[in-house]
């Protein structure tokens, strides 16, 4: 059933979220979604990530649970190197409308898939949208780096 909704505010929702438009803001819900779309979120590299040829790609899969929001971000480069810098920052853009501003700071970990480290990143609110800082370089090399973590939505 199709549901629209200014701002969507302390509801328990089941079904669809592709059928749902929410205006404004979505405010401490708790979301069952059973569709297939939603699921993927943008993620926009600000500052500091580079691919020394070839597009960067990035891919990110989210699950919603109430305020809690879990995410999993691959990086990576269709040929070439992919590097951090230390400061780098992604921005990550919800679908659907959905408000990521948090409801206190976070962290979250950068997994670098040539070797095998972890390290910490800091996520913040930009707008609506979430910020995660990386604080460490990860060195221009062949490979993908896995940025995961939970937060808590405001």
């Amino acid at each position: 059933m199709p549901l629209d909704f200014g701002t969507s505010e302390n509801n328990v929702l089941t079904g669809f979220s592709e059928r749902w438009t929410i205006v404004t803001a979505r405010i401490k819900d708790n979301w069952v979604d059973q569709g297939t779309l939603n699921k993927t979120i943008a993620v926009t590299p600000t500052t500091g990530i580079t691919s020394s040829s070839g597009p960067l790609i990035a891919r990110a899969r989210l699950s919603l649970s109430g305020p809690c929001l879990t995410f999993n971000i691959v990086l990576g480069s269709s040929s070439g190197n992919l590097a951090l810098a230390a400061g780098a920052t992604l921005a990550l853009v919800s679908p659907g409308g959905q408000s990521f501003a948090l409801s206190d700071s976070g962290a979250c970990t950068v997994t670098n898939t040539t070797t095998g480290t972890c390290t910490g990143a800091a996520c913040s609110t930009s707008g609506s949208n979430l910020l995660i800082t990386v604080p460490i370089a990860v060195p221009a090399t062949p490979h993908s780096v896995i940025i995961s973590g939970t937060v808590f939505l405001a």
